[in-house]
This record gives C-alpha cells, structure tokens and sequence, in this order.
C-alpha cells in the first residue's frame, strides 16, 4: 500500500467509508452527490467532484475511486483482486500530515485540530509531537496570540494524547477480515435493496448460499460461514456499525 501507513490504516478508511455511506441520513446522497458533481474538463473528459459526510471524491469516468456494491466487493475478495478503493476522509487527504489545523481563537484557544483516529497510534503520536514541537508555526497561524495561549496547547496536547490512548484500545482490536465484513454488508445490502423487514432476514441467507455458496458457481464459492447464526452474526454486527458509522470488531 506504500507511505508511512500500515495496511490498517487503508482497511479502516476503506470500511469507514462503506460503513458510513449505508447510515440512515446519508440513504441517497451518494447518488445526488454524484449528479451534481457530474462536469466536463477542458478535453471534454468526464469526472465527477463531490463530498459525503466527511469523505471527499474525485475520479474521471471510468475510474471510479469506490466500489458500485457490495456484490463487487465481495466478487473481488473472492478473486483475489481486491483493493482498498475509497475516497479520501478530508482530515486524511493530506500527504504530509493527518492533521489539519483550523485556526480559531475562542476563550483563549489557539486552534482545533483535526485528526482521524483510524490512523496507526504511532503515526498519530508521531504527528502530534511534531505539531506540538512547532509552536511557533502554529502561534504565527492565529492572528492576535498571546503567551498565556502557548501553554494552553502543551497542556492540551497531554490532554489529547491520553484520548487517542483510549481511543486505539478499540482500534488495535479490530482485526483485518475483509471477507467477514464484505459478508455482512452484502447481506444488509440483500435487505436494503429488497425492501425486507428485519425480522425476516433471513430471507438475506438463503440468497448468500445462492450466489456465493452454490457447487454450480466454483468461482465464486465461500466456505466460510455455513451456518444461519454465523451469518446473523455478521448482519447484526455490520448493523451496528452502520448505524455509529464505526469500524467496529465484527466475525
């Protein structure tokens, strides 16, 4: 995957972003962002522009930064041709940095500082102690600094240092298992797209065994998960973590 980040990091943003384009509130935006970001450069090539919930996108047609469905990345996984599309998350999209500064100057406080926590906890400590050894690059940001305000940052960058410690607790948990997630999002997608209540979900598992546990489909043909509570198990689970739109432990 190449750069200072592990794999982890890709495979948080990737599930991060698959995760939070299902949330209830963001149900069509997609689509919307993409018909209004829909413009022509200058040799008449296609591309579309456009953001969702702290995501931003940019690709010409036919090379699209995300996957369609979850039919593909399943299809994908399946065919060892998988890849961590996704676009990037505004406080991600920097090449140098995961942090963005936002200068603001409220009851004494310098700036925010925005960060995604689905970075690799060395590399977030990494950007801090750079950030907050560069007092003087920040200070110079605001306009109308006084001293007092430069102590305030020290302190609270112990302060945000000891709530990324507790934050990565969770994270480090979280396993690499794309086929467990590509799973259950294919079967929340099963329902969505079918209109079927909750309670018969099951509907969902009979579909899977179909498509991806059928002898006459070879190919495409998951071992894994045979069982009907092994399967609710992942739908439950990637119900959660689309409604707190979190990369959450799941299989």
């Amino acid at each position: 995957m190449g750069g200072d980040c592990s794999e982890k990091f890709f495979f948080l943003r990737f599930w991060m972003w698959e995760y939070t384009r299902r949330a209830a509130q963001n149900k069509g935006k997609l689509a919307m962002e993409l018909a209004a970001g829909r413009f022509r450069d200058g040799d008449g090539r296609i591309f579309y522009y456009g953001e969702l919930d702290g995501f931003d996108f940019f690709f010409y047609e036919g090379k699209q930064c995300f996957y369609d469905d979850s039919n593909q990345i399943l299809c994908s996984i399946v065919s060892n041709n998988f890849d961590y599309l996704s676009p990037n998350h505004i406080a991600c999209s920097h090449s140098k940095s995961l942090l963005k500064i936002r200068p603001r100057i409220e009851n004494n406080m310098i700036v925010d500082v925005v960060l995604d926590l689905n970075y690799p906890l060395e590399v977030i400590l990494r950007e801090i102690k750079y950030l907050y050894g560069q007092k003087d690059l920040v200070e110079s940001m605001v306009s109308g600094t006084q001293e007092k305000d430069a102590n305030y940052l020290e302190i609270r960058g112990e302060k945000l240092y000891y709530a990324i410690k507790e934050k990565n607790k969770s994270i480090q948990r979280v396993k690499i298992n794309n086929i467990s997630r590509a799973i259950g999002l294919w079967l929340w997608d099963y329902l969505d797209e079918h209109n079927i209540a909750w309670e018969y979900r099951a509907k969902s598992y009979a579909a899977f065994r179909g498509q991806y546990q059928n002898p006459r489909k070879p190919e495409y043909y998951i071992d894994k998960y045979q069982r009907d509570s092994q399967l609710s198990d992942l739908l439950e689970r990637t119900r959660e973590c689309i409604e707190k739109k979190e990369v959450l432990p799941v299989g």
